[in-house]
């Protein structure tokens, strides 16, 4: 057995006083003539003695005792628990720097020294606290092989979320009881996470690992465009110093050209100090704190990718209704017109545009952008063909119904090396080049000439297919094999390492656990001890009265 709280024996100090004031409450105090002729009766020091093993006193000192031995929190060693999870917190504040190696490495030689402590034979299962929490080595005996797999973990760089790790610890020890090793730099009270969690009492030790830590992080960053610039941006960007002294740090803004921008930035201890930088509007944007060296460098760099532009379209033609309407359906597109008689005044002039889309199959040259172009109209009198097949599974088809659509007669497409979306009776009509060349959608014929126009059909195919050829252009969210893909952290209570690691002894919820895997069971003993001193405090009442009963009138 061994002692939690050692100094709650200090309360013993308390019997002494309870044994005086229990002999001077014993004498009783009477009025007499004359107290010369009194002697000591024979057996009076029998008497003093009997007066200490009165039964009113023996219970008084036995509550002191009681309440003594509840203060000290006894324990006495359980039966060695067959199964152990070792749940290691991998946070984005693990890789703070601590000592030689990083907290997350602190994490990994704890939970090893206590694999090593553990009886032979029993079950150990690893859980990687991460976001969302797994479980990195399911249950295992082999200590070799739960090593090797903490030896392969890491730390993310998500914010905090123990609580669902130790409630999947607690779903994987549902079947059979076990004991809960929990590892981390514990971000607030860790009793309460232990709580919500589900877990009782002696099922969880806790094993805080890393200390205080100064480190400056960025806390909160957005990127907007300007409401009266629609093609510059503003990017914003809060710096939080979580240190103890005055911190002076660059904030370098770095576009995907090499274009940088920087602002000097002094922080006192504790504060929070904003920066605003006013830029062209581009696919990508970083921001990083430089020079000014700190226990977590997670924090220090922001990735932001601005909000989706509109596509751009060239339209080329003469204002077809049909084409007109479809292409104000579409709420994501910002149209340039360029009629085909500037065609013929300006053949070269480049246009900035994502998609084109070309009537009579006019694009201008100097746009090489994927197109969708459409056919020439037809003669007067040209006879009708109705569509026949139609690709029902493409992309751009799937869905559309054009059992009753007529297509002027004559107007056949080559069919190689495109696809063949529509064919009339004579042949393909609709066509789409992809596969490593320049997207391209081509129709035969002037939709005026058709009845195409009038079915709900087009304006879902003239859709579907600028969003097919814009797919092509380049996004700030698209990464090249081999690039970094960014996770920016923006959390505060993660980026705060001056708190000390949290070493909690609630016996309600972490109850601490001895080298050798065997739990240390101290609740039971306080409330047995703390039950018979209630017991004492009755009997006493009861003595008391009994007592007063005996008392002459």
């Amino acid at each position: 057995m061994d002692l939690g709280h050692p100094w709650g024996l200090l309360a013993l100090l308390g019997i002494p006083l309870v044994i005086f004031l229990h002999r001077r409450a014993a004498h009783t105090r009477r009025v007499v003539a004359l107290v010369a002729l009194w002697r000591p009766a024979p057996g009076s020091a029998k008497r003093g003695a009997r007066a200490l093993r009165d039964p009113l006193l023996l219970v008084r000192l036995l509550i002191v005792a009681g309440v003594a031995a509840a203060l000290a929190e006894p324990g006495w060693p359980g039966a060695a628990s067959p199964r152990h999870v070792l749940v290691l917190d991998a946070s984005a504040s693990m890789h703070a720097r601590s000592g030689a190696g990083t907290r997350f490495r602190q994490a990994q030689d704890a939970a090893s020294r206590i694999l090593a402590s553990l009886p032979v034979g029993g079950e150990v299962m690893v859980v990687r606290g991460g976001s969302p929490p797994t479980a990195a080595a399911e249950w295992s005996s082999d200590p070799r092989h739960i090593r090797a797999v903490l030896d392969e973990l890491s730390a993310g760089e998500a914010p905090k979320d123990l609580r669902a790790a130790l409630a999947l610890a607690r779903a994987r020890l549902e079947e059979r009881p076990g004991l809960v090793h929990l590892f981390s730099d514990f971000a607030g009270d860790p009793t309460v996470l232990v709580r919500q969690a589900g877990l009782g009492p002696g099922a969880v030790r806790l094993h805080p690992v890393g200390g205080p830590a100064e480190n400056l992080a960025i806390v909160s960053a957005a990127v907007t465009p300007l409401v009266q610039s629609p093609l510059d941006h503003q990017v914003f960007a809060l710096v939080a110093n979580f240190t103890e002294g005055a911190r002076a740090v660059d904030l370098t803004l770095t576009l995907p050209g090499g274009h940088q921008e920087r602002q000097r930035l002094a922080l006192a201890p504790g504060a929070r100090q904003p920066a605003l930088f006013t830029i062209a509007a581009t696919d990508r944007i970083e921001l990083r704190l430089e020079g000014a060296p700190d226990a977590l460098a997670l924090d220090d760099r922001v990735t932001l990718v601005p909000p989706a532009r509109r596509l751009r379209v060239l339209y080329v033609g003469d204002a077809d209704p049909f084409v007109i309407a479809a292409l104000r359906a579409h709420p994501g597109l910002e149209v340039t017109r360029l009629t085909p008689d500037r065609l013929d005044v300006e053949p070269g002039a480049p246009v900035a545009a994502d998609v084109a889309v070309g009537e009579r199959a006019a694009v201008p040259p100097g746009v090489a952008v994927p197109a969708l172009v459409l056919g020439a109209p037809s003669p007067r009198g040209t006879r009708g063909a109705p569509v026949v097949s139609w690709q029902r599974q493409h992309p751009l088809l799937r869905g559309v119904d054009l059992r009753d659509v007529v297509v002027p007669a004559g107007r056949v497409l080559a069919s190689a090396p495109a696809d063949v979306l529509i064919s009339s009776a004579e042949g393909p009509v609709a066509t789409a080049t992809g596969d490593g060349q320049r997207r391209r959608v081509e129709l035969s014929f002037a939709v005026g000439d058709s009845t195409l126009g009038h079915t709900a059909a087009f304006p879902i195919l003239v859709a579907r297919s600028l969003d097919w050829l814009g797919a092509e252009r380049p996004s700030g969210t698209s990464l090249a094999a081999g690039q970094p893909l960014a996770v920016n952290l923006l959390n505060a209570d993660e980026s705060d390492l001056r708190r000390p690691p949290s070493r909690s002894r609630d016996p309600g919820a972490a109850t601490p656990a001895a080298p050798d895997g065997t739990s240390v069971d101290r609740w039971t003993p306080v409330r047995i001890a703390l039950a018979i001193a209630l017991q004492l405090l009755s009997l006493e009442i009861w003595l008391l009265q009994r007592r007063a009963g005996r008392q002459p009138a």
